[in-house]
């Protein structure tokens, strides 16, 4: 197991702040072609950046892998409206895989409602989907109230979309490898 997965951490103000200070610094010392990508911060795993929401998307097996109810997204997007998009928690989305979300589905669903042009992502690679569902475990586990034996469900649920997906992909090599014979 990574060992930044086994030992989630939640962001503390201090983060924030400490990212938002970071953040400032590294404007300063952009080239003009990170400026003109609007990338704010690059990390050894990380990219972070302004984008067009419009540029990322949800997908399976992530985009139902935390429920959400349409209260709350009203909440966080009268809050998004309010003071706008709050850098300190930008969307997951997997670096190279077409933007699509890992981590933030609320975040997303909370900009559109609220009519955001535009919102922070934190570009991450991931070596394969296994990886990326549990980063996205991990990372909501601590923040949700669910209970473990929902947590649990909601995990097994997750996998099981992937080994499906690995099946049928197998599958439909082993039938062009059956009819290239």
């Amino acid at each position: 197991m990574n060992k930044d997965l086994a030992t989630p951490t939640l962001v503390t103000p201090e983060m924030a702040a400490s990212f938002l200070e970071q953040n400032a610094n590294n404007l300063n010392r952009m080239t003009k072609e990170q400026k003109e990508k609007n990338v704010v911060r690059n990390t050894d795993n990380h990219t972070f950046k302004e984008v067009p929401i419009s540029s990322i998307r949800t997908a399976a097996p992530f985009k139902d892998f935390m429920p959400f109810d349409a209260s709350t997204v009203s909440v966080i997007a009268d809050s998004m409206r309010e003071s706008g998009y709050d850098m300190a928690y930008p969307i997951v989305v997997w670096k190279d895989h077409d933007g699509v979300i890992i981590d933030g589905h609320l975040r997303f669903a909370a900009a559109q409602k609220a009519g955001l042009k535009n919102v922070i992502i934190a570009e991450k690679f991931f070596a394969g989907e296994s990886e990326a569902l549990e980063y996205a475990f991990h990372k909501n586990m601590l923040r949700s109230s669910y209970t473990d034996a929902e947590l649990l469900e909601i995990y097994e649920k997750a996998m099981m979309s992937v080994i499906s997906g690995v099946k049928k992909r197998l599958l439909k090599n082993a039938r062009k490898t059956a009819e290239v014979r």
